[in-house]
């Protein structure tokens, strides 16, 4: 059993993704660069985005899709 927090408001992240349109397309992404660090709820990711961190825990791997 973990005692790993969960992600939730205030809980600094550090993360690699890519974003990848429909057609598979990569527009953006750092996995051959340094992890991005945030906050949660600082502002600094769209709502629609940070609210799929929620819940993940340290080493957890996901794979989002967002309506635009």
């Amino acid at each position: 059993m973990s005692n790993e927090l969960s992600i939730s408001a205030n809980t600094m992240v550090s993360l690699n993704f890519t974003i990848t349109l429909e057609n598979g397309q990569v527009v953006d992404g750092n996995l051959e660069r340094d992890q991005v660090c945030v906050v949660m709820g600082d502002g600094y990711l769209l709502s629609g985005f940070e609210s799929c961190f929620r819940g993940l825990k340290g080493g957890d791997e996901a794979i989002f899709s967002i309506a635009v």
